[in-house]
């Protein structure tokens, strides 16, 4: 049976090291959540500094430097990522349409009022709107006579009941 320290020996100290790296960079990785990876990068590699540099020591080695150069996530917490990065755009999207909507909302708010102060600007804009299909070749248009705008639609009259008395 071979002794772990024979094994170390016999592998060469590049594998060694790689050993004593792999499995606690992992370990510091996997508990930080990856936008912390990406926002919080000199932290997380500090971390790793301090956690890396015993095994180093206790070999001889000095540990210079640490970096997070890149990060291999598996295959189904990177498909879960990818849909939670389209879950945020759809919904970005769907706010940006949102907002678009209440522009356009607020500017037909503001026509509509200027239209109702001046009655014959309604007029012109629904001459404006009959223009583009009297342009086309064979087109009739038929001009309605003018309905007074200006004038509320009144309730119809009922007629007065009178109390006749009889003597």
């Amino acid at each position: 049976m071979e002794r772990p320290r024979e094994r170390e020996q016999r592998i060469g100290p590049t594998q060694t090291l790689r050993k004593l790296t792999g499995g606690a960079v992992r370990r510091i990785v996997a508990r930080h959540a990856l936008s912390e990876l990406t926002e919080r990068r000199s932290e997380v590699e500090s971390a790793m500094r301090a956690e890396l540099s015993g095994p180093f020591a206790g070999r001889g080695f000095r540990l210079r430097t640490v970096e997070i150069a890149d990060v291999v996530l598996p295959e189904n917490p990177r498909r879960s990522l990818a849909r939670a990065v389209e879950a945020e755009r759809e919904a970005l999207a769907v706010r940006i349409a949102a907002a678009g909507e209440v522009a356009a909302a607020d500017e037909y708010a503001t026509a509509a009022s200027r239209l109702g102060d001046n009655p014959r600007a309604f007029d012109l804009r629904v001459l404006r709107l009959q223009q583009g299909p009297a342009a086309e070749d064979g087109m009739t248009v038929v001009f309605p006579p003018p309905v007074p705008t200006a004038a509320p639609i009144a309730p119809p009259r009922r007629p007065r009941r009178t109390r006749v008395q009889v003597p």
